[in-house]
């Protein structure tokens, strides 16, 4: 059984020491004295992420130039010598090419020098914005280390980041930098998603939004960094406040600042799919969802569903109808769906896109929340041909497990409340296809079982 601990931390100077005994009490040569010492560091479980094993702290070909790059940092930053703002230009593009061509070992090392703290105190020292956007660069990089990581936050990166979003002097790629930053820093950490909304993201990210509502580009970094704030993804604690922080944003403005920008976006199909999965994230609850609809997000989101047809695009047709579907639980927007022509949009889209299990099942899903306890909307999907779509969905894809347990869910909405509807079911043949997708699926057991216990068999649990 492979053991789940933590390899043992050794310091630099620790396997340097070892590497000296070898060669000064054994005779090795470096080469057999730097092979020796790994193989006895590995021997005692000992992790080598971030030590320079090569030699080269010494010999200087390799890893050696991060260490001294780091060195020069850290002067920079403390104010010792002549070190002009071109020269730390310069150092911190070497310092990134590094990090980037050498990997994540490279990386480690540069985190265990110092590299971290070295470009939080730059940025602190040096009141330069060009300086500042390599720095984020540098960040960035370096962070993809998990230790990195954490060191980042510990120096006091989360208000670093805080700060430069707030700086009226900001450029597109401090932004852009900051949010990336942002975005890795709270995904799957409940402390730091409410270290930031403790420092105003929530204030903060709604009137950037609004400020750069013309570049797409921007808007999908702020998306993609008010998302990981609104997200449940840290399955160290049993209660995240990633709902109340969506509650948050939506009380300072994300609801308008988000359609502000989407009317501004209509010809970039990445932009609109990021503002529909954050509108999405920040639905939360029944208000909400009529915050929305009130300011025209249905008609936004209709008019989605629609431009997806003519650009041919499947995700913007995902994103719509997985928004859709979280504004079909709010009652009142149930029908103002229905009456809006939402139903006649999901069967072009599912037309269209019949080829695409998994924008079939988004496309189910809105159905299946708009048939809810509503029988009348039920009646009018089937009307309007839910019931060809399904079946032939259903037979073309037999395979998607996913697609075939939504289909099965909305079969059972409509039979529940209808004997009419009921009819229509077995008359199209969806008896059979429903207990294939049971035979042929785990998922599925459930509902297909109620699907067909409401369309009245007695052997629904066979």
């Amino acid at each position: 059984m492979t053991s789940s601990r933590k390899g043992l931390q050794i310091s630099q100077e620790a396997f340097d020491a070892v590497v000296k005994e070898n060669m000064e009490d054994f005779g090795m040569d470096l080469q057999e004295a730097l092979q020796d010492a790994i193989h006895t560091f590995k021997l005692q479980g000992a992790d080598l992420k971030g030590i320079i094993t090569d030699g080269s702290k010494d010999e200087n070909p390799t890893n050696a130039p991060v260490v001294e790059i780091i060195k020069e940092l850290q002067n920079a930053s403390s104010g010792a010598g002549a070190i002009t703002i071109g020269h730390v230009q310069n150092t911190l593009h070497k310092f990134h090419s590094l990090c980037k061509e050498g990997g994540i070992n490279t990386i480690s090392i540069a985190g265990r020098h110092g590299g971290v703290e070295a470009s939080i105190s730059l940025v602190r020292a040096l009141d330069d914005r060009s300086v500042m956007n390599l720095v984020l660069e540098v960040l960035s990089v370096l962070t993809e280390d998990t230790e990195n990581m954490g060191k980042f936050k510990g120096n006091g990166g989360l208000q670093l980041l805080m700060s430069v979003l707030k700086d009226l002097n900001k450029d597109n790629n401090t932004i852009r930098h900051a949010c990336t930053l942002l975005s890795s820093a709270a995904k799957g950490d409940e402390v730091s998603k409410e270290q930031f909304m403790d420092l105003n993201a929530a204030e903060v990210l709604p009137k950037l939004i609004k400020e750069c509502m013309n570049d797409g580009n921007l808007v999908i970094f702020l998306c993609n960094a008010f998302r990981a704030l609104v997200t449940s993804d840290d399955s160290r604690v049993v209660a995240s406040k990633a709902f109340m922080n969506a509650r948050t944003f939506a009380e300072n403005g994300m609801v308008e600042a988000l359609l502000l920008a989407s009317s501004q976006l209509q010809g970039s199909s990445s932009a609109i799919t990021s503002i529909c999965m954050a509108l999405k994230s920040l639905a939360v609850n029944e208000n909400i969802c009529k915050s929305i609809a009130e300011q025209k997000g249905i008609d936004f989101i209709l008019q989605v569903m629609a431009e997806s047809i003519k650009i041919c695009d499947k995700s913007v047709a995902k994103s719509a109808c997985s928004f859709l579907s979280q504004l079909a639980g709010s009652d009142d927007n149930k029908e103002f769906i229905v009456m809006s022509g939402g139903l006649e949009r999901l069967i072009s889209i599912t037309s269209y896109f019949s080829d695409d299990p998994s924008v079939l099942q988004e496309a189910f899903t809105v159905v299946t929340a708009l048939s809810l306890r509503s029988p009348q909307n039920a009646l009018k999907a089937v009307q309007v041909g839910a019931l060809d779509i399904v079946a032939e969905a259903m037979e073309c894809h037999p395979a998607a497990g996913t697609m075939q347990r939504q289909a099965c869910l909305l079969l059972r909405n409509f039979a529940v409340r209808s004997s009419e509807i009921r009819s229509a079911v077995l008359e199209k043949g969806l008896e059979s296809l429903i207990r294939q997708a049971k035979r042929m699926h785990a998922s599925c057991k459930d509902a297909a079982s109620a699907a067909l216990r409401d369309l009245g068999f007695n052997d629904y649990n066979d």
